[in-house]
């Protein structure tokens, strides 16, 4: 019998290093029907059959018990406790074939049974459960990034020292081009390398803040112009590692405060363009004293700039801002904003912060002795 076992092992594993190369091991009986429902009884005769004395019938049973999804879970959870190495080596295998699943419901439950099984008392089974659920984490980064590509979201490759994985992510965007429902970004919480998340437009609500905040390790998320409500917010909590956060343009206001004052761990909070009042960015500012609050309006000139004795000397023009559509140069001097003098960037930026998105604004400057003055109106930050 020992022999036997010992033997049948070492053809398991023959026949699963044969499947991943296109070879199959005939079947004894006929193939069921893929589209015909696969009966409890059913279910619990394949289990049996993972510890028949014919090796091809405990083959049988191993490629088609996946077949039955979430419905062979329960079954192998009862019954692996109590089996020998033979099945419970099999019984593994099948879950990790049925946490492989294009189903999310599906290979969610499949993964909750690998993990409930690997924190059970008996060592041989849990430790290998363990194993398969360390192989289904590189497994399923791989697939997520796929399947999220498939659905739209951008991927910005970084340069991570210690990532565990080969290609490891350092940020995403979720933007116009994306396709998929709110629960897809279940996929999301798999990257456990991504450090940086933006998601931009309307087509996002308080659903989609729910599975993003379930990114454990993220550092940097930025939500603009999505259509989420204060209490959205509250999911944002469970960031432990969040740094800075930036909420642009999307219609909060002062009964999201609360809410915010639960990401402690923030350094940066930018709150621009949104409902949330002076007295309320105030009152952040007081309760969150070691967060930089940046709060503003959110109108959005586009320059950067050194203070000289004449005015703000601009040294930067980002290229897609209002500031490079309407002409202005690199070495003009900002001498004033809305007839307000320029000391500094600082003080240009206070000025700007004041203004919303669309707000017409006449900037003053100075090229080559000449005064120019133009009328501009703002656009929004990117």
């Amino acid at each position: 019998m020992h022999h036997r076992r010992y033997l049948s092992r070492v053809l398991f594993c023959f026949a699963l290093v044969s499947s991943s190369f296109g070879f199959k091991i005939t079947n004894a009986r006929e193939s069921e029907d893929d589209n015909e429902k696969i009966t409890a009884e059913q279910i619990h005769l394949w289990i049996g059959d993972l510890d028949s004395d014919s090796f091809v019938t405990r083959e049988f049973a191993t490629e088609n018990l996946p077949r039955a999804g979430v419905d062979c879970i329960d079954p192998l959870l009862e019954a692996l406790p109590k089996s020998s190495l033979e099945v419970m080596t099999r019984g593994i295998h099948v879950l990790r074939e049925v946490a492989l699943s294009d189903d999310l419901d599906t290979e969610n439950a499949a993964r909750a049974a690998l993990e409930q099984v690997a924190r059970s008392r008996h060592k041989t089974l849990s430790g290998r459960a363990s194993s398969t659920l360390a192989g289904l984490d590189t497994i399923r980064h791989n697939r997520a990034i796929k399947q999220l590509q498939k659905l739209g979201a951008n991927f910005n490759a970084g340069d991570l020292p210690f990532a565990r994985f080969a290609s490891a992510l350092y940020s995403i965007e979720l933007g116009d081009n994306w396709q998929g429902t709110a629960k897809d970004l279940t996929r999301l919480k798999w990257l456990q390398e991504v450090r940086q998340l933006t998601m931009s437009g309307e087509k996002f609500t308080d659903e989609h803040v729910k599975y993003i905040a379930e990114m454990e390790n993220l550092n940097d998320l930025t939500i603009k112009r999505a259509a989420i409500t204060n209490g959205s917010l509250s999911h944002l909590k469970k960031l432990k590692n969040i740094a800075r956060l930036s909420i642009m343009y999307c219609p909060i206001d002062d009964m999201s405060i609360d809410h915010l004052l639960d990401n402690r761990n923030v350094t940066t909070m930018r709150l621009f363009g949104t409902r949330i009042t002076k007295d309320g960015a105030a009152r952040l500012q007081k309760e969150l004293a070691s967060t930089e609050i940046d709060h503003r309006d959110g109108g959005f000139l586009g320059i950067g700039g050194e203070a000289t004795e004449h005015g703000l000397e601009i040294t930067i023009i980002h290229p897609t801002s209002v500031a490079n559509k309407e002409g202005l140069r690199v070495g003009d001097l900002v001498v004033k904003y809305d007839g307000q003098k320029v000391e500094d960037f600082k003080n240009l930026t206070k000025l700007i912060g004041a203004n919303r998105t669309g707000d017409d604004v006449t900037i003053e400057l100075m090229r080559a002795g000449e005064t120019i003055t133009k009328r501009i109106k703002l656009g929004e930050w990117e």
